[in-house]
This record gives structure tokens, sequence and C-alpha cells, in this order.
């Protein structure tokens, strides 16, 4: 891989808010993240049991992303999260992890 290209990626994965990314754009990706997490709270809720998904508040932004993407492409099998990951666009994949690597785990 080029340093350009390692980079990119690097971009790609990066918490931080872009240089072209202003602060109210920052805020409503942050919502919109919410929004769409919304959906996934009835199996990863926090402080979840053994009957449901792992709790995801708090993960690294890179770790969400990379893991729907690789639900996303059948990289990992569960049938359940193949279908969400295929329904969500990249651009709500960067939007619910950054809201999930925003908030704080209580536990």
């Amino acid at each position: 891989m080029s340093i350009a290209g390692g980079l990119s990626l690097l971009a790609l994965f990066s918490p931080r808010l872009s240089q072209t990314q202003t602060s109210a754009e920052h805020s409503e990706e942050i919502a919109s993240g919410k929004r769409i997490y919304e959906s996934c709270i009835g199996c990863h809720r926090v402080g979840s049991d053994s009957s449901s998904g792992p709790n995801l508040i708090g993960l690294g932004y890179g770790e969400i992303v990379s893991s729907l993407h690789e639900y996303k492409s059948y990289k990992k099998v569960n049938i359940m999260m193949n279908q969400v990951a295929l329904s969500l666009t990249d651009s709500q994949i960067r939007s619910v992890a950054r809201y999930l690597s925003s908030q704080r785990s209580a536990f």
C-alpha cells in the first residue's frame, strides 16, 4: 500500500473532525447516528444480558466502522448483522460509529 493510500485509510478511521467538517456537521452526524442506533437497542442495549448482543457504547470509531463493513461484505457472518449492515450506507455506518464512539459506557 502506498503512503497516500495509508493516509487515506487513517483519515477514514480517524475519530477527529476532518478539516472540512464543521462543529455543526459533526453534531448532526452524531445525532443521525443516535437515530440509527435506536433501532439497534433491542439487541445492543447498555448492560445487555446474555440473550442479546454486546454493548456497543464507547467502542472505538474505527472498530465499529470496520466491523460493520465486515458484516456488510460477509467477512463476518451473522444473519441479523449481515442484513443490518447491508441496509446501511457508508455515511450511515460512519454516523452510527461516530455516535457510539462518542458515548461513554457506564460499565
